[in-house]
């Protein structure tokens, strides 16, 4: 729920800035960094350097897709609704708002894995 709720309000902000929504989705892919970190610190799993090499190549991709998004000068939908807050300011609240998400999601996942009775790890 907190993960919906934090994600709207982004996507808004996103839409205020001007901002291409596809980059405050793509922010839940860093769930998997945080995982990797509290996992490791909390459960003492460590990562194979296959998972690792395809956390660093998520990492570039979402790099290059908030470049082209930052780059889009596309102006041609006329006046934009910003909430009476500067574009630059409402693109801090979506991605400031968006890391909310994977934090939720990666709060989940650490919760369920310390209850967890039956868990093989990562395989």
């Amino acid at each position: 729920m907190g993960y919906n709720i934090s994600m709207t309000y982004a996507w808004g902000f996103a839409r205020q800035a001007n901002l291409n929504q596809g980059v405050i989705t793509t922010l839940l892919s860093l769930s998997s960094v945080i995982n990797a970190v509290t996992f490791y610190f909390g459960f003492g799993e460590k990562l194979r350097w296959l998972h690792l090499a395809g956390v660093i190549l998520m990492l570039i991709g979402i790099a290059f897709i908030g470049a082209a998004a930052a780059s889009n000068d596309d102006d041609s939908e006329g006046e934009l609704d910003t909430g009476g807050r500067s574009t630059t300011i409402n693109g801090i609240l979506a991605l400031t708002i968006g890391f909310c998400g994977p934090i939720c999601i990666s709060t989940q996942h650490f919760i369920i894995r310390l209850y967890s009775k039956l868990y093989p790890g990562i395989e």
